[in-house]
């Protein structure tokens, strides 16, 4: 089941994002994210949040969105322990998702950026594939210590004693790799300008930033430790 899980930040442009939407099995709208859906005439199959950063016209839309009983509502306390969009993945979760693409997510807030970027790994952990999208990056998180069922599609898992995955891209997109454990070991890279084999990469290295797509498929394998993967246009 594909989830797609629209947030308030920055998301891709009107025709892409109608794209996402069409693709999805099911759509989770958090909070302020319904204006997004407005915009292009979608309703959501569930609106969640505490309706604190949802505008007057947008929370009209989906009050006719569920008057014709296409939306759900979830409405949590503004007082909660966790952010709306971990609860909309929690929910995702819990209700048979198996592939999810949170878009909306980042934005001006890097505290909010941040903690959606590593819902990566909480989502990852339990076996299902995962991708941030906005209007000039997709993130994905790799771990060859996390479950491998994690992977799927961009990302495919190709080797049982180290992880392994392909990049879809267009020559001169930018690729980029950043350690987020301590140390990322056995890391090599091919199909990009500046190839690694078997390198390892420390916690705040910069070494991986802007690589560039020379072929439209990159490999990048991994032995150990975990690293996200974003892949730019700019």
């Amino acid at each position: 089941m594909e989830y797609l899980i629209i947030s308030n930040g920055i998301v891709l442009d009107d025709d892409s994002l109608l794209k996402l939407a069409e693709q999805a099995d099911v759509i989770v709208c958090v909070d302020g994210g319904a204006r997004h859906l407005k915009r292009i005439n979608v309703a959501p199959n569930i609106l969640i949040g505490d309706m604190d950063s949802i505008d007057i016209e947008a929370q009209l839309y989906m009050d006719i969105c569920a008057s014709e009983n296409y939306t759900k509502t979830i409405k949590y306390p503004k007082e909660k322990d966790a952010s709306d969009t971990e609860l909309a993945v929690l929910w995702a979760i819990e209700h048979g998702a198996t592939y999810i693409t949170l878009t909306g997510v980042t934005g001006s807030r890097m505290d909010h950026t941040l903690s959606n970027i590593f819902l990566l790994r909480s989502i990852t952990k339990k076996g299902i594939g995962c991708k941030i999208v906005d209007a000039h990056n997709e993130i994905y998180l790799f771990s060859n210590e996390l479950s491998k069922n994690g992977l799927r599609a961009n990302t495919r898992c190709c080797n049982d004693d180290y992880g392994e995955l392909s990049v879809n891209g267009k020559k001169g997109d930018l690729l980029s790799i950043i350690p987020i454990t301590n140390e990322v070991s056995g890391l090599t890279l091919t199909g990009l300008k500046y190839p690694l084999s078997n390198a390892t990469l420390q916690l705040g290295s910069s070494k991986g930033i802007s690589n560039v797509f020379n072929q439209e498929c990159a490999s990048i394998s991994l032995k150990h430790g975990t690293i996200l993967i974003i892949k730019s246009s700019e």
